[in-house]
């Protein structure tokens, strides 16, 4: 069971952040149309929705090119090495990455992390206008449903065992 457990252990330096963003991988001629699944500064997981790329090399060397979506922009370009192949899915490294393809990397890793806190931080400020802070019997803040919103900011109640200021 330890060796079970030993294979299941995440063996990454570099985090992976969920991407979603259309590629395009050149093989010898061909350009095939690919959708990046993940991507960290090591690393790329490719889906292959045709499943037409299964028969590719694995530690080949192929060129991506990861595009903006709906506009197709090249965001950036990178000379990869095909780690491994398994149902549509391709993960591939780069053993170098020249200053402007890892720069142009960082600010796409920061604007959609970016993007993410924007979200969390959007569902959280929706929360705190329906809601207000009641003191629990336990001397805890929870939520409570406000019946009326009349002020944007969430209403806090201070009793119980708060001191008053």
């Amino acid at each position: 069971m330890s060796q079970q457990n030993s294979e299941l252990t995440e063996h990454r330096h570099h985090t992976r952040t969920a991407l979603g963003l259309p590629a395009e991988l050149k093989i010898d001629a061909t350009t095939h149309a690919v959708w990046i699944q993940d991507i960290s500064l090591k690393g790329v997981l490719i889906t292959d929705p045709a499943l037409s790329l299964m028969r590719i090399e694995p530690q080949s060397t192929k060129h991506l090119v990861i595009l903006s979506d709906p506009e197709r922009v090249t965001l950036l370009e990178l000379d990869i090495r095909i780690v491994r192949i398994n149902a549509g899915l391709i993960g591939a490294t780069w053993g170098t990455i020249d200053l402007d393809n890892l720069t142009a990397l960082r600010a796409l890793l920061n604007a959609h992390f970016a993007r993410a806190v924007s979200n969390e931080t959007y569902q959280v400020d929706r929360r705190g206008a329906n809601e207000h802070a009641t003191p629990q019997s336990d001397g805890a803040v929870g939520f409570s449903r406000c019946p009326k919103i009349n002020n944007p900011k969430p209403k806090i109640s201070v009793q119980g065992r708060f001191p008053h200021v």
